[in-house]
């Protein structure tokens, strides 16, 4: 059995340049450096030569590969990426190469697509790759997309394009998959989504075939995220709210307050992991044209005053119309009585459209109990809504906290009255309206979301095992066996491969991909790229 590495490299356009073997290029005794995800993304390659032997410019692109017949078969292929650091043309002796996987190239690729339409997740994918590929645009992409799925069997609403980052979007679509799904570029550079929940590799210290030296890790928990709070835009104008308080001293409750919350206030809702490691945020801004995929209209059937079928307000079909009963009087109203305590909770944003021969006069929210609390009192608070067509995000949680402090009552609302007030032109005009509804935050989905991208808690027993000689595919769970203990299973963070002169070595990082202090310091540029986005959106329209 013969060992041996090569280096394909190829222009950016895709064009093969060169094939250097490892007996054309000396490379020091620190060898060729390889990290992958446990998903089998290809993330970095480091390594020292010399220029003038490698050849390889600035975003030319390099396939790693190894083989074990001298290349009479066909080799496996470690690593592929393109040159960020490419050596320097001049000098003699060695300098630095990396190399970084493919899928940050996507980062830096907009979509010229203005949306795709709803669709399984695996369909979309394979729209938004396919329609790349006939640009001409990624012509380092394996054109095979055979390793994203067709029916992955969850349903994803229109993804809009129009310009923004591709790996934006893939990473939209991919975060509504939920885990545990992902996606990325492997060293054959083919573009797979895949779930990483399946596969089986094993390392053992205990002798059995390979044998692994293992080293258990630090654990870092500066990146803990137990909740995570998403922005689903902004309210439209300015509302004024009543409600009782507590006196800030006392803990007493005082008389009614009446106060304004400003236009632009931000929606948002919240999901909450089962971590019993306290509260720990994230918040997640939400475009708003990809809102509208996390609201869903309830099957509440509306009533009203003078008003003729005023179901048509709350379908999906823009062509059937609610309109006035009778033209002796100008006014007419759409209304949804909301008991269903949860479903008070989620109220999201109201959608009015279609509005013809008539104006939206106003919106008020009518919030209570379905049993007062107090013998012949019904303590309720009133907003009234200015709206605009389309639709109108309303405050979220925030209205709970403005409302469920009353006297007797520690409770939040569990009713709520939904009026939609119109008033016609003249007595003789018929109104007619194609949707006034109510829209409510699909909580099941933002778990979902929540638990596939942002919820993190500290790794169990991070490990690094470090094999020598035997292939370690990325892609499943290791079973790591230390000395005289039990089997554990730990999910594969991270894989390197390091070729030297001696052959391959793996090393594995199960449950924690970067050092506890790369942890903190990646944590903290997120951290503060996240606040700078929420300042820009809340002072920005």
């Amino acid at each position: 059995m013969t060992f041996s590495w090569r280096l394909q490299v190829f222009s950016p356009n895709g064009q093969p340049k060169a094939t250097r073997t490892m007996r054309e290029v000396p490379i020091p005794r620190s060898g060729l450096r390889m990290a992958l995800e446990g998903n089998a993304n290809c993330l970095e390659a480091t390594f020292s030569g010399i220029w003038a032997k490698l050849g390889i410019e600035p975003h030319d692109g390099v396939t790693i590969q190894e083989s074990l017949d001298d290349f009479t078969t066909p080799p496996r292929s470690l690593f592929s990426g393109y040159a960020e650091i490419s050596g320097a043309p001049r000098k003699t002796r060695s300098s630095g190469f990396t190399l970084v996987g493919y899928k940050e190239r996507f980062k830096k690729l907009d979509c010229w697509v203005l949306s795709y339409p709803q669709a399984d997740a695996g369909v979309t994918v394979r729209a938004i790759l396919t329609d790349l590929i006939n640009q001409g645009r990624v012509p380092f992409l394996n054109p095979d997309l055979s390793l994203i799925p067709v029916n992955t069997g969850v349903t994803v609403g229109a993804v809009f394009g129009n310009f923004q980052s591709v790996a934006v979007m893939l990473d939209e679509v991919v975060q509504r998959l939920g885990k545990p799904w992902s996606w990325g570029v492997d060293a054959e550079r083919r573009a797979f989504l895949k779930r990483t929940d399946v596969g089986v590799m094993t390392a053992d210290e205990n002798g059995a075939s390979p044998t692994a030296s293992i080293e258990r890790q630090d654990v870092g928990s500066a990146n803990l995220v137990t909740s995570a709070r998403f922005l689903l835009g902004q309210m439209s104008s300015a509302v004024d709210l009543t409600y009782y308080s507590r006196h800030l001293i006392s803990g007493d409750l005082i008389a009614t307050k009446r106060v304004t919350a400003p236009a632009k206030t931000m929606v948002g809702f919240r999901a909450v992991s089962n971590s019993t490691l306290g509260e720990a945020t994230a918040w997640v801004p939400i475009k708003e044209e990809n809102s509208r995929d996390l609201l869903y209209a309830s099957n509440i059937v509306p009533g009203g005053n003078n008003v003729t079928a005023p179901g048509n307000a709350a379908d999906d079909d823009r062509t059937s119309r609610a309109s006035n009963t009778t033209l002796t009087t100008t006014t007419f109203d759409v209304s949804y009585l909301v008991q269903d305590a949860a479903l008070v909770r989620d109220l999201a944003a109201l959608e009015v459209s279609g509005v013809e021969g008539a104006r939206l006069l106003s919106c008020s929210l009518q919030y209570g109990y379905q049993n007062s609390p107090t013998s012949g009192v019904v303590y309720e608070t009133t907003i009234d809504l200015p709206l605009r067509e389309g639709v109108n995000f309303v405050m979220g949680d925030l209205f709970q906290a403005f409302t469920h402090q009353h006297p007797g009552q520690n409770a939040p609302y569990d009713r709520l009255n939904i009026l939609f007030s119109f008033r016609t032109d003249d007595t003789d005009v018929q109104g007619y309206v194609a949707t006034a509804r109510p829209l409510f935050v699909n909580r099941e989905k933002l778990l979902r979301i929540a638990q596939s991208a942002y919820f993190r808690d500290p790794a169990q027993d991070p490990s690094r095992a470090t094999v020598r000689g035997a292939f370690l595919e990325p892609g499943g769970i290791t079973h790591l066996i230390p000395r005289g203990a039990v089997r554990e299973t730990h999910p594969t963070a991270r894989v390197e491969y390091v070729l030297d002169e001696k052959g391959r070595t793996t090393i594995i990082s199960t449950g924690q991909r970067d050092d506890p202090k790369d942890i903190a310091t990646k944590t903290f540029i997120e951290q503060r790229n996240t606040s700078t986005l929420l300042d820009s959106m809340r002072v920005g329209g």
